[in-house]
């Protein structure tokens, strides 16, 4: 036996699961693959099940299994802990005769006590640590987000109840970036799956995501910036989105004046959703920066100017937006324009571009 099935006997994993684990344990799966993989072993149970005699033995069938993905994920190593995940995640799928019943809803037992598990042993885990966690928690809110897209009623208001005030709990958060980026993965996902708990409360979601992502750790930055790029394409699945640009470059207005490096790179994120075309196309972008009477110019080389910063990372940045701000306002970027005269924006960043390049 290898260290590997030597350990999967410690940990008592059940011979069903030893397939799955030992790939996920042995070697790095992309997210393709452990799909991939988690599907065959649901196939396999399912098809087990259907020479099983009685819906106990089915039952108590996935009873066993749910423990072993449980003593999976207690363990401290990172790799068995994400094989847990991947295991309960699998598990979600399957349906069994254990359900909480009260008078307003029904609920699968053992889902909600997955849901449970996640949050007490990943989510509330800082043990981790941020640089596991960026792995660990993106997995465990992908399950989250598995199960609020399967969820009864009854599920779904469990998720709003017990996962909703804890990923807000986690974002306003002030000295754990581990909460911030756990609170952020969580708000992703239930924006994707349950987009109608999100939109129900998107505005202090909003106020939280854009306080994440002028944080100081550019890991929380970044995962602040996807959730809330997705909440806000949810937002303009429902409603108008002018107030939205316009609360935005309100908050890129300000940001850019900061003395701190942090919140100028946070806000040019939140500059990059706006004219990234997703959140809203390009064409609409253009005609509410008409309506909201904003001089896209001054916005241009504001940015700009950031290009002498003496942070790095703020530089690096300036130098990443550049290709899409002249994507989003080609019309601005080739006309005269007060700041750069006598070059136009377009000459002008192509000569500081063609700069640097030389410099190195």
């Amino acid at each position: 036996m290898d260290h590997t099935d030597v350990k999967m006997v410690e940990i008592g994993v059940h011979k069903m699961l030893e397939t799955l684990v030992s790939k996920i344990v042995e070697r790095s799966m992309t997210y393709k693959s452990k799909v991939i993989e988690a599907r065959k072993l649901v196939d396999a149970i399912e098809d087990h099940s259907r020479h099983l005699s009685e819906q106990k033995e089915f039952t108590d069938l996935l009873a066993e299994l749910t423990e072993s993905g449980y003593e999976l994920l207690n363990q401290a190593d990172i790799s068995w802990k994400i094989a847990g995940i991947v295991v309960l995640d699998c598990l979600l799928d399957l349906e069994d005769e254990m359900q909480i019943v009260t008078s307003q809803a029904v609920m699968n037992t053992r889902r909600i006590n997955i849901a449970n598990s996640l949050r007490d042993k990943v989510f509330e885990n800082h043990k981790i640590g941020l640089d596991a966690g960026n792995v660990v928690l993106r997995e465990a809110a992908l399950s989250i987000g598995h199960l609020a897209r399967i969820a009864t009623p009854g599920e779904s208001e469990h998720l709003e109840r017990v996962y909703y005030p804890v990923a807000m709990r986690m974002l306003s958060t002030q000295t754990s970036d581990f909460d911030r980026l756990g609170g952020s993965l969580i708000i992703k996902e239930l924006a994707i799956n349950a987009p109608t708990m999100i939109f129900a409360k998107k505005k202090p979601i909003y106020n939280a995501l854009t306080e994440a992502v002028c944080e100081k750790n550019y890991i929380v930055r970044e995962t602040a910036a996807e959730a809330l790029e997705t909440a806000l394409v949810l937002v303009s699945q429902r409603e108008s989105m002018v107030e939205w640009i316009s609360t935005s470059l309100k908050l890129v207005d300000d940001g850019l004046a900061s003395e701190r490096s942090e919140v100028v790179i946070g806000v040019l994120l939140i500059l990059d959703i706006v004219i990234g075309g997703v959140v809203v196309p390009l064409q609409e972008l253009n005609q509410i920066m008409k309506t909201l009477n904003r001089a896209v110019h001054v916005i241009i080389f504001n940015v700009l100017a950031l290009r002498k910063s003496a942070d790095g990372d703020v530089r690096r940045k300036v130098i990443n937006i550049i290709p899409r701000l002249a994507n989003a306002f080609s019309g601005t970027f080739t006309i005269p324009n007060q700041y750069t005269n006598p070059l136009n924006f377009l000459h002008y960043t192509v000569n500081y571009l063609v700069e640097l390049i030389r410099a190195k």
